[in-house]
């Protein structure tokens, strides 16, 4: 906004990345999945070994964008999916949540995980903080959620949409939306 302190006031304001939320402040850039690529901006490709995967950002019929995960060949205990990393503070308290519409899962689960990380990079080998779900939706989105503690060591977390396989040959396609990483 530029205000007139009096007559004849101008001036010409330049704006980029401006966030406005109410509430708690996600932690996390590009919760809605804007972005042209496979993958939505600011968000990295997590793939696994010999696994096919498939990433593509969607319009809904109302206009918003979803991001799609598809993988199909996951080995036992593998994972595939998005991540990024956003700063935290030991001892916080955070929760993760998102929108999920489950289209199948086969020996795989979907996984809102957060890792925590040193300074330096490392994983700071703590609990991770996990919301998970397991059956299709029927074509609608329910909503995940999950609680944890930054530990002592930690400097970031890295947040993960993921599906996991619980079995080989794991298989699932999800879409994804409104990822929330909020301090408690």
């Amino acid at each position: 906004m530029i205000r007139s302190l009096g007559d004849g006031g101008s001036g010409t304001i330049y704006v980029d990345s401006m966030r406005l939320w109410y509430g708690e402040e996600n932690l996390l850039n590009n919760n809605e999945f804007d972005g042209n690529n496979r993958v939505a901006n600011n968000w990295e490709e997590q793939v696994a070994l010999n696994a096919t995967t498939d990433f593509e950002i969607i319009t809904t019929s109302q206009g918003s964008k979803v991001q799609k995960i598809f993988g199909t060949g996951l080995k036992n205990g593998s994972y595939m999916g998005i991540w990024q990393d956003t700063a935290v503070s030991p001892g916080q308290k955070l929760q993760i949540s998102g929108k999920i519409n489950v289209e199948n899962l086969q020996n795989a689960r979907v996984q809102l995980y957060v890792d925590y990380m040193t300074a330096e990079g490392k994983y700071t080998m703590a609990p991770a903080t996990i919301a998970e779900y397991s059956n299709p939706t029927n074509g609608g989105y329910i909503t995940i959620t999950g609680e944890g503690s930054v530990p002592s060591n930690a400097a970031y977390a890295r947040v993960y949409v993921i599906i996991r396989a619980l079995g080989d040959n794991g298989t699932g396609k999800v879409y994804v939306d409104s990822v929330r990483l909020c301090r408690l």
